[in-house]
C-alpha cells in the first residue's frame, strides 16, 4: 500500500517545467482535483463490487483476507480523498509559488492514480471470479 506513495515522485517533474507551463499551476490543480474526484468514484464503485459479489471465489477471498481487505480499502479511500484535498490546496499555493503548486498537484495525481490502479485490479479480480462462477456460465 505504501508503494502508492511513490506516485508522489511525479511532483518532481515540476522543477523541469518551462515558465509558460508553470503559470498554469492553478488551472492544473483545479483540473487535477476534478480528475481525482472521478478516481474516488471509481474506487467507491470497486469497493462496492468487492463487498457485494456473491461469487464463491470472492466470498472466500473476503472470508480469508477480510482484515487485509478492510485495511486496503481504508487506505485507498483515505489516500484518494487526501489527494483531492491536496490538489485543492495547490490552488492558493500557486499564488505564492507556481512550482510548489505543481509539485503538490502532480504528486496528488500520481499517488491517487496508483491507488486507483489498485482498485481497478480488484475490479478485474471480481469480474474474473464472477466469470468462473458455475451459476454464471451458459448451459451447454
Amino acid at each position: 500500500m505504501a508503494t502508492d506513495l511513490l506516485g508522489g515522485v511525479l511532483g518532481a517533474i515540476a522543477f523541469f517545467l518551462p515558465g509558460a507551463v508553470l503559470a498554469k499551476a492553478s488551472e492544473f490543480a483545479s483540473a487535477g482535483s476534478a480528475v481525482i474526484s472521478i478516481m474516488a468514484a471509481l474506487v467507491t464503485f470497486a469497493c462496492g463490487m468487492v463487498y457485494q459479489s456473491q461469487a464463491p471465489a470472492t466470498v472466500r477471498m473476503r472470508a480469508h483476507f477480510g482484515r487485509e481487505l478492510r485495511g486496503i480499502w481504508s487506505w485507498v479511500v483515505t489516500v484518494v480523498l487526501l489527494c483531492a484535498l491536496a490538489a485543492l490546496i495547490a490552488i492558493p499555493v500557486a499564488a505564492a509559488s507556481e512550482t510548489y503548486a505543481w509539485v503538490i498537484a502532480l504528486g496528488a495525481v500520481g499517488v491517487s492514480t496508483l491507488a486507483t490502479l489498485r482498485a481497478i485490479g480488484f475490479i478485474r479480480t471480481v469480474l474474473i471470479a464472477e466469470a468462473i462462477d458455475p451459476k454464471n456460465r451458459p448451459p451447454s
